[in-house]
């Protein structure tokens, strides 16, 4: 039942404040729920956007590491032939056939670059050049440049075969691939991802078939 004020107004009976209190917690209760609710679920997508992103990447390794090819090219300096193939932990210059479905036929010097000049993080870049450039250096040549994947915490290649190491004849992994004459059996990208504070890792590794 009101009841008046000294002022001659009307007031809340305490059954009416308690029922608005309760009320405005079950509100409150509601909102925190959905805000959680959201910011899970953003997590969940990224995880399976990033996913889904890693698995084309891997696709369009396969496909081009597949399609190497095993060609010398004369060093004028050294005046000798090498293998043009290159590999680092942040980039790796190889010679592969041309993708049918988008290029003319023929050959393309490739190269797959580790990029860590933004801020959000390394990318990885394709960068593709007809055959008759290799080894060119002019402006005149038309390179086309993609990037595969972003926003990734860590990237690095890996490479395993039988190379030098310390003037020895060794198989195993290296970090870097390229003054023996031969290529190497395996080419390994490694992923790592942070999301949610979370750390995962993820390896793709490409058989490349002329090595064998």
């Amino acid at each position: 039942m009101k009841h008046e004020c000294e002022t001659g107004e009307e007031g809340f009976t305490l059954v009416e404040l308690l029922v608005a209190i309760s009320l405005l917690a079950i509100l409150s209760g509601l909102f925190v729920n959905t805000v959680v609710l959201s910011q899970r679920m953003a997590g969940v997508s990224g995880r399976l956007v990033s996913s889904q992103e890693i698995d084309a990447v891997e696709r369009y390794l396969r496909r081009d590491l597949r399609q190497v090819f095993k060609i010398f090219q004369l060093d004028p300096k050294a005046k000798k032939l090498h293998l043009v193939f290159r590999g680092g932990p942040d980039q790796l210059d190889l010679v592969l056939s041309a993708n049918i479905d988008v290029e003319y036929g023929g050959l393309r010097y490739v190269s797959f670059l580790i990029d860590e000049s933004g801020d959000a993080g390394p990318r990885l870049i394709t960068r593709r050049q007809p055959g008759g450039a290799l080894g060119e250096n002019t402006v005149a040549v038309k390179t086309s440049e993609v990037v595969l994947l972003e926003n990734i915490s860590s990237l690095s290649f890996r490479y395993y075969g039988t190379g030098e190491d310390k003037g020895r004849q060794t198989t195993g992994w290296f970090d870097v691939w390229g003054a023996v004459g031969q290529l190497p059996r395996l080419v390994e990208l490694n992923i790592v991802q942070n999301v949610e504070g979370h750390r995962t890792e993820r390896q793709i590794v490409v058989d490349l078939p002329l090595a064998r």
